[in-house]
């Protein structure tokens, strides 16, 4: 969803949905430190293919899930401040209203693979998307909203695939009182959460420390011999298991022979020219339990 500048502005001044799921360490595309950038230093990510991929297609998935399933699809394009918790935001995808007169809750996402995605009509879907709806719920019910039910969909190897929520409002009162607590030890007092490999550390560091001031080496302290072996220890792991990733990729193209590819339980893999007559491989997983 693209936001205005106004709804930009508005998020500085607290968090939404997906803001919360990576603060729970639930968002594989955005970590703590990227929110805490956000709101002190007003920082925002790059349009990245996921980004851009989700904004281009999600007109179109709304379009296809209103004709699918014979529902009027309203875009609130809106962002909404819980009326008494006023740290917590929502900026909804779309409000649904059925031919029962009902009000429903949907949440598009346009992922780029299966993985961590269930079949049709089932509850299995990443747990980061759940946290994001039932805190849209919660803000929405604040507002006077009777959401009847909340539906997250998503286009999935060709079909628009849906998945039923369960609301929650423990679970929404827990993840509202997370959220105002990482806030008031955080952001309040800007006191930056441990340092991470996001990209919003990243640009903190380089704003932070532009460059050397001086040309000499310093010996290391106890904590920073402790830090470079952590380091020294990470590249090695991660040397193998790519070492690991590229021996099992040549085995699995080994074991293909002339074939253009391989479909099983785990999903499917293919072999081939592309339109450019260079060889590309590709793994599309099934998610687990699907």
């Amino acid at each position: 969803m693209s936001l205005s500048p106004e709804q930009l502005a508005m998020r500085r001044t607290g968090l939404g949905g997906s803001e919360t799921a990576a603060l729970f360490g639930l968002d594989k595309f955005k970590r703590p430190f990227d929110v805490y950038a956000a709101k002190v230093d007003g920082w925002e990510p790059d349009p990245n293919e996921d980004m851009l991929r989700g904004e281009c297609l999600e007109d179109g998935i709304a379009r296809w899930y209103g004709k699918k399933h014979g529902v009027e699809v309203i875009n609130p394009d809106q962002t909404f401040r819980h009326i008494s918790r006023q740290l917590i935001l929502a900026t909804p995808d779309r409000l649904l209203n059925t031919p029962m007169g009902e009000t429903e809750l949907l949440s598009i996402k346009a992922p780029r693979s299966a993985d961590e995605w269930g079949e049709d009509e089932t509850q299995t879907f990443p747990a980061r998307a759940n946290i994001q709806i039932q805190q849209e719920a919660a803000v929405l019910k604040s507002h006077g909203f009777n959401i009847a039910r909340a539906w997250i969909c998503a286009p999935v190897w060709g079909d628009l695939r849906r998945y039923p929520v369960r609301l929650d409002e423990e679970l929404q009162e827990r993840i509202m009182a997370g959220a105002e607590k990482w806030w008031a030890k955080h952001v309040a007092t800007k006191t930056p959460p441990p340092i991470d490999g996001g990209e919003g550390a990243r640009r903190w560091l380089l704003s932070k420390f532009p460059h050397a001031e001086g040309k000499e080496k310093v010996e290391a302290t106890l904590a920073q011999e402790a830090l470079a072996v952590a380091l020294r220890d990470a590249e090695r792991t991660a040397d193998e298991a790519n070492e690991a990733y590229e021996t099992a990729k040549a085995r699995v193209i080994e074991s293909l022979g002339s074939a253009y590819g391989l479909t099983g339980s785990f999903g499917s893999i293919t072999y081939y020219d592309n339109q450019y007559s260079k060889r590309s491989f590709r793994a599309r997983w099934k998610a687990k339990g699907g």
